[in-house]
């Protein structure tokens, strides 16, 4: 029971701040702190090994990786060197089309004559009375000049740049009206490919006229070389950059 001479007491008011929730605790700095001691069940150090030995590398072993690792890149490497040939081979193609475009409208003339004075506009009128004996007057010509290295006994050849290629064209076909006599020639200007081509044309022809004198040739534009005799068509040649000259 309540003793009614008793002094009531008071609860002692509480003085401490609430701490929001959601805030984070942080201990205060001078609290002790716990230390966690990390401890290894083990040692795995090369020191700790002492019993341990380094394997050996068994040369047979290796020799046999080595074949295993060979025979597996080997097609790859092959593969690899075909696209190397395939690449090379369509870059040299692509090269002699180029040079074939650039000469396309050219000619190559011998046996003009040559002046020791001789410049762009004495060169052009020498090449219009080419021209004209054929008779193709005022032809356009966009570039001429000359080639090779001087001799005195005999003048250099032309190369002609025409404007046109049906001017080019015609002139190959008139040029026969110079007659066999006639000390100038014309020929299409050609490239690498080609004279390598017709150079291998005249080395087989000269074998053939060791044993026949009578025999003639010619070569046409796409390449055929065709033996004469007596006015008649006796052997027909073609050339192949690895096969070399073949009876066709």
């Amino acid at each position: 029971m309540l003793n009614p001479f008793d002094t009531p007491k008071r609860d002692k008011p509480n003085t401490s701040t609430p701490r929001p929730r959601g805030e984070a605790f942080t201990p205060s700095p001078t609290a002790p702190q716990k230390t966690h001691k990390a401890e290894s069940s083990s040692d795995t150090s090369f020191d700790s090994c002492e019993d341990s030995t380094m394997a050996q590398t068994d040369p047979n072993f290796m020799a046999s990786m080595k074949a295993v690792i060979e025979e597996a890149i080997a097609p790859i490497a092959k593969e690899i060197a075909d696209i190397k040939q395939i690449c090379s081979g369509s870059t040299i193609a692509l090269e002699d089309r180029l040079d074939k475009m650039t000469r396309e409208k050219n000619l190559v003339i011998h046996g003009v004559k040559e002046d020791a004075k001789e410049n762009i506009e004495s060169r052009l009128k020498a090449l219009d009375e080419v021209w004209t004996s054929i008779g193709m007057p005022n032809i356009l010509v966009d570039d001429a000049f000359r080639v090779g290295k001087k001799d005195p006994t005999k003048p250099r050849a032309i190369i002609v740049k025409m404007v046109r290629k049906v001017d080019r064209d015609l002139v190959l076909i008139k040029k026969k009206a110079l007659g066999k006599s006639s000390t100038i020639s014309i020929r299409k200007d050609q490239s690498r490919d080609e004279r390598l081509r017709d150079s291998q044309f005249r080395r087989h022809f000269s074998t053939m006229t060791g044993a026949d004198k009578d025999l003639s040739m010619s070569i046409n534009h796409i390449g055929k070389m065709t033996i004469w005799k007596g006015g008649k068509i006796v052997h027909q040649f073609a050339y192949d950059p690895i096969k070399g000259v073949n009876q066709i």
